[in-house]
């Protein structure tokens, strides 16, 4: 801990505003022994959940050093740590309004504010944060995907009260405007990485709910419904299989697995994808005998093939949009390192070597 530490857990306001004159920039980032994320938690603390002096004077320090103090990506870790969003967008304002606006600073992972507030699932901070100038097109640091993927990937719709209808179809008929430009070499999502991708391969574990809410928030034409319901079911499939995306980055790609192995795993992912043409070929025909609409008929089909398929369940590993993969389409799973296949450089299930 500094000296400004104790100051601020012992309210004393005066040795607060002493330390922080001048150049405050090291009661900032100097290392602590409790961090969150670049902040110092106690900072922190102070700055979302209290009111008085020593808020005000850490405010200040922030604004009156921001063109250095922009790493510490304020409003990336507002929505993250405040139990309310009240708490987050009050701070936020206070910046704001000091002229500390730069919303579409990226962190070392490359996301946006506004992605990050969008993976948490905070709505009324991601309309703040669009309300005072951020962008919902601005794409992610090493790929073109946008935040309305990282809302469909985070929020579970089915546990919130009250959803902002206005602000999700915005923020997903945007991705799903900008997943044109993605291209997807994986078989779980062949039209390309969309919000319905993001979905399947978050840890929503209600996920046909979130998409049957997905869809109807962006009041689409039935056609357009079809081809996104077809590609939910294409994807459900897939990780029921158990087969393995290219979609995501492995964990620890530097392991080796013996040939071997790697000629069974690609076997083994040869024979899943015969199963998965052959379910989503009695999705189709299915699909023609039924007089229902495309969300009815993806409960119906599910029901029908529930004994045969497993419930997947999501890897431990759990990692979004990698810094250090470029090829990297979207969020998702890292896999551990024991299912992945390598023969002296990386590559994926199902994909073969040149």
């Amino acid at each position: 801990c500094l000296p400004i530490d104790f100051a601020i857990q012992t309210k004393c306001f005066e040795v607060v505003d002493l330390l922080l004159e001048g150049d405050s920039i090291l009661q900032f980032t100097t290392p602590r022994k409790f961090k969150i994320y670049n902040f110092p938690r106690v900072i922190l603390h102070e700055i979302l959940w209290t009111n008085g002096n020593i808020k005000d004077a850490l405010l200040r320090a922030l604004i009156r050093q921001q063109y250095i103090l922009g790493a510490l990506e304020p409003y990336h870790v507002f929505p993250i740590w405040a139990r309310d969003e009240g708490y987050s967008i009050s701070a936020a304002e206070r910046l704001i309004s000091g002229g500390f606006v730069d919303f579409e600073l990226q962190d070392e992972s490359g996301q946006t504010a506004l992605m990050k507030a969008c993976l948490w699932g905070m709505l009324r901070y991601s309309r703040f944060l669009l309300e005072k100038g951020a962008n919902a097109s601005t794409p992610h640091r090493d790929s073109a995907v946008t935040a309305g993927l990282f809302l469909a990937a985070g929020v579970n719709f089915p546990q919130i009260e009250t959803v902002d209808w206005e602000l999700c179809a915005t923020l997903l008929q945007t991705a799903f405007d900008a997943a044109d430009t993605l291209e997807s070499y994986c078989l779980c999502s062949p039209g390309g990485f969309t919000p319905v991708t993001a979905l399947r391969r978050s840890r929503n574990y209600e996920k046909r709910t979130s998409f049957r809410t997905l869809i109807q928030c962006l009041q689409w034409p039935i056609d357009a419904i079809e081809q996104q319901a077809r590609a939910f079911a294409l994807g459900e499939v897939f990780d029921r299989l158990q087969m393995t995306h290219t979609c995501v980055d492995i964990h620890k790609p530097g392991q080796q697995v013996s040939e071997e192995n790697r000629l069974g795993i690609e076997s083994d992912e040869d024979e899943f994808y015969n199963q998965l043409q052959q379910l989503m070929e009695e999705y189709d025909v299915g699909r023609t005998e039924f007089s229902g609409g495309p969300l009815e008929y993806l409960d119906r089909f599910f029901e029908m093939h529930e004994l045969d398929l497993p419930v997947y369940e999501p890897s431990i590993g759990y990692g979004w949009l990698s810094a250090d993969d470029t090829n990297l389409l979207g969020p998702g799973p890292k896999y551990q390192s024991s299912r992945g296949s390598f023969s002296g450089k990386l590559i994926y299930y199902g994909h073969k070597e040149p």
